[in-house]
């Protein structure tokens, strides 16, 4: 840790692909019996749990999680997950309720932060609902939100759409996380011609984190093209070696990449800890 005041959270175990929150804890515990800084940065989540915690209780609201929720989705503010959890099965109809009643943009995206697929907090009504809701403007940020609340639905309608995105460079490669759960086989050639086309390393890297999340949800040989580029111009160690182990999976690992696997500067630096 560099700054020995600043405060960590437990947010980036959640974002390994393919790992689990409790494998990832158990790696990093392992690990930290040979790494001070491992160490430091356990110790440092455990200090920002305890505070947050303390701060919860001196700070605690009376009142329900549903007046909470109520309350942060009328202001497009950000919901906290624990609140998402303490909603019933009603509440989350309601507010599914409330975001179709919207009829603006931004009077949505309050409703649409709470049903985002990555809190597990899924939208319960009929998804074909909100296909209307899209903007005319393709690539905006109130679409990616929108299509962050798809995801988990396996539609012909999100297939439509996902396949157009396949097809033109006028879909933003957000739209390819509803191949998720509409995936076909043959994808894999048109997926690796977009991901070609990301040339700025930040948006390369977040495309390919799509890539990951499509062929671990489908475990296909339709994997290798996407996935060997993604291999090739990744600059993210963890990334590089999801790939590897999805390739590993579908049982289209070539002899020169597993070969290569042995000198991998990211798994060496694992491997000793630091």
């Amino acid at each position: 840790m560099r700054d020995r005041d600043e405060s960590e959270d437990d947010s980036l175990l959640y974002c390994l692909h393919g790992v689990s929150y409790e494998d990832a804890r158990k790696m990093l515990e392992g690990r930290a019996k040979s790494s001070e800084k491992i160490r430091a940065f356990l110790e440092r989540i455990e200090q920002t749990a305890q505070k947050s915690s303390e701060y919860q209780k001196q700070h605690k609201s009376n009142e329900s999680a549903f007046k909470q929720v109520k309350s942060l989705a009328e202001n497009n503010k950000m919901i906290p997950r624990k609140l998402r959890n303490e909603l019933s099965d009603d509440e989350k109809m309601y507010f599914a309720k409330k975001l179709l009643e919207q009829k603006s943009q931004k009077k949505r995206l309050g409703y649409i932060r709470l049903f985002d697929h990555y809190w597990k907090c899924l939208f319960p009504d009929d998804p074909r609902k909100l296909l209307p809701l899209f903007s005319k403007r393709k690539n905006s940020w109130y679409n990616e939100r929108l299509v962050d609340v798809l995801t988990p639905f396996a539609l012909p309608e999100l297939r439509e759409i996902a396949g157009n995105a396949l097809e033109s460079d006028d879909y933003g490669f957000f739209y390819l996380a509803l191949l998720k759960k509409n995936f076909r086989v043959g994808d894999g050639e048109k997926i690796t011609k977009k991901l070609a086309k990301e040339k700025k390393p930040h948006a390369f890297h977040h495309s390919g984190g799509i890539v990951l999340s499509i062929f671990e949800a489908n475990i296909t040989a339709d994997c290798r093209l996407p996935l060997e580029l993604f291999v090739e111009e990744t600059v993210c160690g963890q990334c590089r070696l999801d790939a590897v182990d999805l390739l590993a999976k579908a049982g289209v690992l070539s002899a020169e990449l597993k070969a290569e696997r042995a000198f991998d500067s990211y798994e060496l630096s694992l491997a000793y800890g630091d």
